[in-house]
């Protein structure tokens, strides 16, 4: 993920995010970052894989890697033979969309108040946009991605994917359109970004200007972003006792509202097992002081 603020406060004290972040003045893909992320990536593989990229111009492959074989496309041929363009991004963003939505509408519940949605997005912060984005990606199917490939006639079988991969691909992506937003609605909401700027092309000179004239407003960006009400809350981490007061709250909830409490028994295994590591780290920590 790319954002303009090279060090977002509501992101201290947070020892891990779901996705690697960077950051320039314009929150564009540079030949920099694809590198970057390439080459960290090409070391955590354990196979040798080929990436297929489209000749975007901030798409260049200068790392020498071991695992990844970079193959471009053939120019002006992305929106035929992309696989991401035959519907991997258009049903990662409706998960992405429908999350937001959801939660701006429990939000508005919350507040017993539906006349500013505008101001319930507003707190949902980076840092959330994050976990918004890992999530929404994991939950596009293997199915999906599959079909995609095929579609853009990329297959071992070479064969054309069928009627019914077709249907259930629609209906992953469209049927995240419902509580009262039609296909149409929800189809003009999903590509409301897609004429955003993501990449340019900059002369040498013009990338030295950007940066120099740039420094000044990444510092004031870093300084005042996340300094609302709420989002201090997020700089202060909850002591364990809050922690595990939380889970029993949560744990009341799931009394009244389910009937499989296996979900949660796992969540709560997983924070014991956080908070049980965290003591042994701060009795180490004191031991050695």
């Amino acid at each position: 993920m790319i954002g303009k603020s090279k060090n977002p406060r509501c992101f201290k004290g947070v020892r891990s995010l779901p996705v690697d972040y960077y950051s320039n003045a314009n929150a564009w893909m540079t030949s920099v970052i694809f590198n970057d992320w390439l080459f960290k990536w090409d070391l955590e593989l354990k196979r040798k894989i080929v990436l297929l990229v489209d000749n975007c111009t901030a798409h260049t492959n200068n790392s020498l890697l071991k695992n990844i074989k970079v193959i471009f496309l053939p120019a002006n041929t992305t929106l035929l033979i992309q696989p991401c363009d035959q519907g991997i991004t258009r049903a990662f963003k409706a998960h992405y969309r429908r999350e937001m939505r959801a939660r701006i509408i429990a939000e508005l519940d919350d507040i017993q108040d539906r006349s500013d949605a505008s101001a319930v997005a507003k707190k949902i912060f980076l840092l959330d946009t994050l976990h918004l984005v890992a999530l929404s990606w994991n939950r596009v199917s293997e199915k999906t991605i599959e079909s995609c490939f095929r579609k853009g006639g990329i297959s071992k079988t070479k064969a054309e994917t069928p009627a019914s991969e077709e249907s259930d691909l629609t209906s992953e992506i469209f049927d995240q359109a419902s509580d009262g937003m039609s296909k149409k609605e929800f189809e003009n909401w999903l590509h409301i970004h897609n004429n955003a700027e993501v990449v340019a092309t900059m002369t040498v000179s013009e990338i030295c200007e950007d940066v120099a004239n740039d420094k000044s407003k990444l510092a004031e960006e870093s300084e005042s972003n996340c300094t609302s009400k709420e989002e201090k809350i997020l700089e202060a981490p909850p002591t364990n006792a809050q922690m595990r007061e939380a889970l029993k709250i949560l744990r009341r909830g799931v009394q009244h509202t389910a009937t499989d409490f296996q979900g949660h028994y796992e969540y709560e295994q997983f924070i014991q097992e956080l908070l049980i590591a965290n003591k042994q780290h701060a009795t180490l920590h004191e031991f050695f002081k």
